[in-house]
């Protein structure tokens, strides 16, 4: 086989300078984004039949092969999911695709004409535990951001990290269930992590049990209605992630992860297990970020659901 593959590369490079015609594939990414990738993708629309939600791949490539490289080419001819057909209309339009009786109905479950609290959790894992009772690659809460907005849009920010060093769940948890007293609905993107954690939590710590099953219970998930697709816009691409739906309605300049030091999980993560690690100036600048990135999750959730309000009564500025 290695025989083969020498001839085969002999033969390209006996070509010169000329590169052999590849079309895009699975291959490009899988196992691992090609190296070539960028140079093969370069004149691919922005937006192609793989960014369709849950679209099988070799059923998009296929599509490729045969001329269909946008949403916008496909026709009713081809099989498709409703949520696929609801993309696709969005992209033909450039607009977004509403079911406004179903936002309608969803919004009214978030209670926002009352207080209501808007939660997000940082967590961090090690493969080998690092603390008694934990599990290797564990997810630790070592952050939350609670946003109380009250029904007239005033916004009260409550945060809190635990010290690197000592195990921080039972003072997360603690200082978290201070910070959501009250029967008010709790709301989250993704209610699946948040509710994960707690009932990891309410294992560790039983003592607590009956106060986080209370939290559980007014939990309100935000991604429920772009997952189900009430709410599509083509800038999200397929996805209803909450970094994809946040530019659908908040401008960069007005909220942005862009211009934050830590952008995303993974560096929150990184920067909180390696944090003891740092200088003390850096240590400062590192706690300072990890804050202004979970309030930026937070305060943009709000601003979501502020949008789809907007969106349902125009008339309705809170």
């Amino acid at each position: 086989m290695i025989k083969n593959y020498l001839l085969k590369f002999s033969s390209i490079l006996a070509e010169g300078s000329k590169c052999p015609p590849v079309k895009v594939s699975k291959v490009c990414t899988e196992p691992n984004t090609c190296t070539f990738y960028d140079y093969c993708w370069k004149d691919m629309p922005e937006t192609t039949v793989l960014d369709l939600s849950r679209i099988n791949k070799n059923k998009a490539f296929n599509l490729i092969d045969n001329g269909i490289i946008e949403p916008q080419q496909l026709t009713k001819s081809i099989e498709l999911s409703e949520n696929q057909w609801i993309e696709v209309e969005a992209y033909k339009t450039g607009k977004p695709r509403l079911k406004k009786d179903k936002l309608q109905e969803f919004l009214e479950t978030l209670k926002m004409h009352n207080t209501t609290y808007w939660m997000d959790f940082e967590s961090y894992m090690k493969g080998i535990p690092e603390y008694v009772g934990t599990r290797p690659y564990q997810q630790i809460c070592f952050q939350f951001c609670v946003i109380c907005r009250e029904a007239d849009g005033e916004i009260d920010r409550r945060e809190f990290i635990a010290s690197r060093g000592g195990d921080p769940r039972k003072s997360f948890l603690i200082n978290l269930l201070k910070q959501t007293e009250g029967d008010e609905n709790i709301i989250v993107y993704n209610e699946k992590f948040e509710i994960a954690r707690l009932n990891e939590l309410a294992k560790d710590y039983p003592e607590f049990e009956g106060e986080i099953e209370q939290r559980v219970s007014r939990i309100v998930d935000l991604l429920y209605p772009f997952a189900k697709r009430y709410y599509y816009h083509p800038m999200m691409k397929g996805s209803a992630s909450l970094k994809s739906v946040l530019p659908c309605f908040v401008s960069p300049e007005e909220l942005s992860y862009g211009k934050l030091d830590i952008k995303d999980g993974t560096m929150a993560m990184n920067a909180y297990s390696n944090f003891n690690s740092l200088p003390l100036e850096e240590q400062i600048l590192t706690r300072r970020a990890l804050f202004e990135y979970c309030h930026v999750d937070v305060l943009g959730m709000v601003k979501i659901a502020e949008g789809l309000l907007k969106l349902i009564n125009p008339l309705n500025n809170k």
